[in-house]
């Protein structure tokens, strides 16, 4: 399995256990699990491609003035 996927898969368990995280929670936890060989433009890469394929939703958070992603319900079941 290559590590995009791996970060995928890992980005939408996270996802799916929490309602809205920002780009730079999502790399917080991802870095706090232990998972190093994920680089900041690996799991950039990986949240484009999870929104592009109506996997993740990209939504403004007007209270943080920040970007939020979640999971579409449907895939975390």
């Amino acid at each position: 399995m290559s590590k995009e996927v791996r970060c995928r898969e890992e980005i939408i368990g996270l996802l799916c256990a929490s309602s809205f995280l920002t780009y730079d929670e999502i790399f917080e936890k991802v870095s706090g699990k232990g998972c190093t060989g994920f680089s900041r433009e690996l799991i950039r890469l990986a949240l484009a491609h999870l929104v592009r394929e109506g996997v993740v939703y990209r939504e403004p958070d007007y209270e943080r003035a920040r970007m939020v992603f979640r999971a579409d319900r449907r895939i975390c079941g």
